[in-house]
């Protein structure tokens, strides 16, 4: 019988004490696992039994009762709740939930954390950081589109530095695209595909409708330019590029 409790509904309070991030360098994805830390094995002895390892692997699945996990272990009740004891006396499962049933009590339990580890006293790896307080929620939000699974998907795109498009102008603002990759670093990952093209390259290989972050102004690049037609606010082209205007046909001088 499948348990009500569906482990995608539920946020289980986590027992911080003695835990620690794990992170896999080699993982394509963003995120790291809590886990239970110690010096010594004996804390997880409850973990080394063949009982108590499939306890863990069921309970790594979803909240469950005890009479849920000897259902699913085809044991006795009194074998699941002996070892749910010691397993809780550890601090590897806590109590998730408790129900009132047919004048009882039936606790829920759950895992304290995603795994367990013995530290030994060594010097570990250093990785970089980025300080909480320089990352921009409003920044995060407006460039969630181009995110997946953790990876920047879609293409930074600055105007070739050859001569091209209508004016034969070339593209010198490219090195602006460095400080937007400082800032894009701070939520997402590189991904596996080199992200930066140059503004022919989008036409010649039609990846238009692709996402894409353009640098650069529609005197050097020729999709700002494309783009620049359909916005209500827009540079005008009055031969220089030098002007703003906006629907209203008003005009402002970029003196900026």
């Amino acid at each position: 019988m499948q348990s009500p409790l569906c482990p995608s509904h539920v946020t289980p309070k986590r027992v911080m004490a003695g835990e620690k991030l794990l992170f896999d360098p080699k993982s394509q994805g963003a995120s790291a696992r809590r886990v239970l830390v110690s010096d010594s094995p004996k804390p997880y002895a409850p973990a080394f039994t063949e009982v108590g390892r499939k306890i863990l692997a069921i309970l790594a699945k979803g909240p469950r009762y005890p009479a849920e996990i000897a259902r699913e272990l085809k044991t006795h009740h009194q074998t699941v709740y002996y070892h749910i004891g010691r397993l809780e006396k550890s601090g590897l499962i806590t109590q998730f939930e408790s129900h009132q049933v047919r004048g009882g009590r039936a606790n829920v339990y759950t895992l304290s954390s995603d795994g367990y580890a013995v530290e030994f006293d060594v010097k570990g790896e250093a990785l970089p950081s980025i300080p909480a307080a320089s990352r921009s929620r409003a920044f995060a939000n407006f460039f969630s589109e181009f995110v997946d699974s953790g990876a920047f998907s879609g293409w930074i795109v600055v105007g070739s530095p050859s001569p091209h498009g209508p004016r034969m102008t070339q593209g010198r603002d490219g090195h602006y695209a460095v400080q937007l990759g400082f800032a894009l670093g701070q939520f997402v990952r590189l991904p596996v595909v080199f992200p930066v093209k140059l503004d022919v390259d989008i036409r010649a290989e039609r990846l238009e409708r692709s996402n894409m972050i353009i640098v650069g102004g529609p005197r050097t690049n020729v999709i700002s330019a494309e783009i620049n037609k359909h916005l209500p606010i827009r540079f005008a082209d009055d031969g220089s590029w030098s002007s703003i205007s906006d629907d209203r046909g008003r005009v402002y001088e970029s003196d900026f």
